[in-house]
């Protein structure tokens, strides 16, 4: 009952001496301000733990995140926010013992016997909490790893067969400390500690001192120091280095020769078990080693800088299937292009992108951009960010176009993506006759009138009423000339008159109209090998036309295609005069191949079994005759 007034009763003077602001005049040593655990996962935002002491050892409670002003590379950032937990305290005891542990102080008591009252003293004092984790490493056999309750522990190092005199100590003692506290217990976020009773190191130990520095700093271990040995070793090399592992992990170090009062264990445990998580939204954005500190401006401390690594990279936007060619195919029908105007399809393309870090660190986007010929097309300042829409109704005319994109993070770096280039095919419709003479009536009337007109003197020709050769100036005529051509054509009174007969000239035979059209016998086809997204739906091509056109075209093309690699009109097959096949090319992209080979410009004869490529669509030539087929050669083998 003493002891908890006691100790209410120095929290009370404690608090009392804040609010007057006399803790500096009263302090037995110098506020702490450590900063560990740092967390970059959700960066931009950062986390790190923050314990705050006050001159006195005892942490401070009750700081508002206004107080504290975060300091990364030099650089002021206001904290977002500031929680306190008391997530209980990792502490480790480790005993270093030696010869030094046995010399006895004028009252006849050893310095081990002082230490282990001190641990006794502890005992009773220490509150009950499930949350604390404790541990005693010993350069003996005595060992208790992760337990809340150390009621053993004094009866252990009390024991008769325990001889610090007999024991030579080691640094290992404080790696399997360092380790311990390292361990994961649960529950976690433990804050860990040690407590490091040592003799002063030999000087061959000293080389491992500042990596055992480094280790506890870097898992946020705060270690004390009691070096048990004589005053005359306080300002040896070997008390300064173990002077600067407490400092620099946040601990204090304290020099025992056997008559002076050890501090109380409980102390050094206590602000262990509480401390802050502290969030603040980073401004990195160069470079790859980093400094930060934290610095509570209430008490006008800043705790040592805490290095740490991170490289942040711009954004790498990627696209997805870009287009290679967009057909952009007028949809209206030849007789409505005059009076409807285009109406070209599609109108638009989806592009989708995706958006890398190649820093590793995932982090929310500012916005994206969509760039088409060096044109800003479209912008994204909200989710999603990996799609735009392209309109493409301004494109009515072949053309070739650059795209790119942009991307930009919170953090304002911006990457650009590499260029694409894009190939836009406008595929018009031609008006038809008809579409043009309702278009123009007054034109209409007149070429039919003219038609009409020639198409009665062309039947006049044709019967005879009119002969080519009476065209031109007539001759005048003597009443004599009439006479006799009167008396020559008048019929005889005794022959019998005949039905008038149309009579047709030689050479009115030889208009196209009135020329028999010459059939062509099928004596060759096409056979189809590969179907390519249903782009003709028969698997046969009868050649009975002296000329074929193949395209995409339904009225440039007589054989039609339906792929977006056949070009309107793509390629031209005609059979001469000896009955032999040619296939000739036309201007298009994908091409026109023979048996694999890319046809030249004057085209090539075509042999049966050839396989023929308009674009992608393949076929293989063949005769229908068998007798046209060529025979196969029979070359023997010659011996070897």
């Amino acid at each position: 009952m003493l002891k908890l007034w006691s100790r209410a009763s120095t929290l009370f003077l404690f608090s009392l001496l804040i609010l007057l602001g006399f803790t500096s005049a009263k302090a037995d040593g110098a506020a702490k301000v450590v900063l560990s655990q740092l967390d970059t996962d959700a960066f931009p935002g950062i986390t790190a733990r923050l314990n705050v002491h006050n001159n006195l050892g005892y942490f401070v409670h009750g700081l508002e995140p206004v107080d504290i002003t975060i300091l990364e590379n030099e650089n002021a950032i206001p904290v977002e926010t500031l929680t306190e937990v008391n997530s209980g305290a990792q502490f480790v005891i480790a005993l270093n013992m030696g010869p030094s542990y046995a010399i006895r102080n004028q009252d006849g008591i050893s310095r081990h016997e002082s230490i282990v009252q001190a641990v006794a003293d502890w005992e009773d004092s220490k509150p009950d909490s499930e949350s604390d984790d404790f541990n005693l490493v010993t350069n003996s056999t005595v060992e208790e790893i992760h337990t809340a309750e150390i009621t053993n522990w004094v009866p252990w190092l009390l024991d008769e067969n325990l001889t610090p005199d007999s024991l030579t100590p080691s640094l290992d003692t404080l790696v399997q400390a360092i380790n311990t506290a390292s361990d994961p217990v649960s529950p976690g976020n433990l804050q860990p500690g040690i407590l490091f009773i040592t003799p002063h190191p030999v000087e061959g130990e000293l080389a491992a001192l500042p990596s055992l520095i480094s280790q506890a700093k870097q898992r946020g271990i705060q270690v004390y120091v009691w070096m048990v040995s004589s005053k005359a070793y306080a300002n040896s090399d070997s008390a300064v280095q173990l002077s600067q592992l407490a400092s620099e992990t946040g601990g204090d170090f304290f020099v025992f020769s056997g008559d002076e009062t050890l501090p109380d264990i409980e102390n050094l445990i206590d602000p262990l078990r509480y401390s802050y998580w502290v969030t603040y939204q980073s401004q990195i954005t160069t470079g790859e080693n980093h400094l930060v500190a934290a610095r509570v401006n209430t008490l006008g401390i800043t705790s040592p800088q805490l290095p740490f690594e991170l490289q942040v990279l711009p954004p790498n936007p990627i696209f997805i299937t870009p287009p290679l060619k967009i057909q952009r195919i007028d949809q209206t029908s030849s007789h409505d292009i005059l009076e409807r105007g285009p109406d070209y399809s599609p109108k638009d393309e989806t592009i989708q992108i995706l958006i890398e870090f190649p820093d590793g660190i995932l982090r929310l986007l500012q916005q994206t951009s969509f760039y088409v010929d060096g044109s800003l097309v479209s912008t994204n300042t909200s989710p999603p960010f990996d799609q735009f829409i392209w309109p493409l109704e301004d494109y009515t005319a072949n053309t070739t176009l650059p795209i790119k994109i942009e991307a930009e993070d919170i953090l304002g770096l911006t990457g650009t993506s590499i260029e694409h280039n894009v190939q836009i095919e406008v595929i018009k419709t031609l008006p038809s006759i008809l579409a043009v003479l309702k278009q123009k009536e007054a034109l209409a009337a007149g070429i039919l009138a003219v038609l009409v007109i020639g198409a009665a003197f062309f039947i006049l020709i044709i019967t005879g009423r009119i002969q080519p050769r009476a065209v031109g100036r007539l001759r005048p005529e003597t009443r004599s000339n009439k006479a006799k051509k009167s008396s020559a054509t008048q019929p005889s009174t005794h022959q019998r008159s005949k039905p008038a007969r149309i009579k047709i000239p030689p050479w009115g035979y030889q208009l196209p109209w009135r020329k028999e059209q010459e059939r062509v016998d099928e004596t060759a086809y096409l056979e189809l090998i590969e179907s390519v997204n249903n782009a003709v739906d028969q698997e046969r091509i009868a050649i009975t036309q002296r000329e074929i056109i193949f395209g995409s075209h339904k009225d440039l093309a007589a054989v039609h295609f339906a792929d977006p690699s056949v070009e309107a009109s793509h390629a031209r097959l005609y059979k001469d005069q000896d009955g032999h096949f040619y296939l000739e090319p036309k201007k298009s992209i994908a091409g026109t191949w023979v048996n694999y080979q890319l046809l030249p410009p004057d085209g090539v004869k075509l042999k049966h079994g050839d396989i023929i490529h308009i674009g992608r669509v393949g076929m293989c030539f063949k005769y229908s005759d068998h007798r046209q087929i060529p025979k196969p050669k029979v070359i023997p083998l010659e011996a070897s």
